[in-house]
């Protein structure tokens, strides 16, 4: 929140004739509508009363009045857990390992059921015993069973997997946003 553009520009501008280090830009910024955000009045506060204490932050504030900003990376580069948490630790890149595995497993074990299924179908003439006790064995409400069993698996390492990536896209955080009253003045 002190890195964003109009807030860096309302420090700037704040801190131009002001006494050092008693600006008070974040708490222009936002509007407070109850009690309950008493902590983030809290936060903006000891940001206003700290951050021009911080060695050089004044001149560079100032530098930055005539010079652009650089550009505000995208929500998906900042809120991408693959590249920001999985990618660096070993422990989740295992659990990703671990799903891609399994989804591969339930795969090739419904292939090779579906494979024995055909082989015994098409060799039942015969009175070969290995034939008869396979078709004996793969019954439909076996096979059913199984394709089951191996779709749910397969689906739960899906699902766990995508936790370990960027998945807020903007449709859903539209949808979220619809459901946050206005709260905070926009940055314009």
């Amino acid at each position: 929140a002190t890195q964003q553009k109009h807030v860096l520009e309302a420090e700037a501008k704040a801190t131009t004739g002001a006494t050092f280090g008693t600006t008070n830009a974040r708490k222009k910024l936002y509007v407070y509508r109850s009690p309950t955000e008493k902590m983030a009045v809290k936060l903006a506060s000891f940001f206003d009363a700290t951050l021009p204490r911080a060695p050089n932050r004044l001149a560079a504030l100032q530098t930055l009045k005539n010079a652009p900003l650089a550009p505000i990376p995208s929500r998906n580069a900042v809120l991408d857990r693959y590249e920001q948490h999985t990618r660096v630790c070993q422990d989740s890149m295992d659990v990703v390992q671990n799903c891609n595995h399994i989804m591969r497993s339930s795969k090739v074990a419904s292939l090779v059921l579906i494979l024995a299924k055909a082989f015994a179908s098409i060799h039942n003439k015969g009175t070969n015993e290995i034939v008869s006790r396979t078709n004996d064995i793969l019954r439909p409400s076996v096979i059913g069973f199984f394709f089951g069993l191996s779709a749910l698996a397969s689906w739960l390492a899906k699902k766990m997997r995508r936790e370990f990536s960027f998945k807020y896209e903007n449709s859903y955080r539209d949808k979220d946003m619809d459901k946050i009253p206005r709260v905070w003045k926009d940055p314009a």
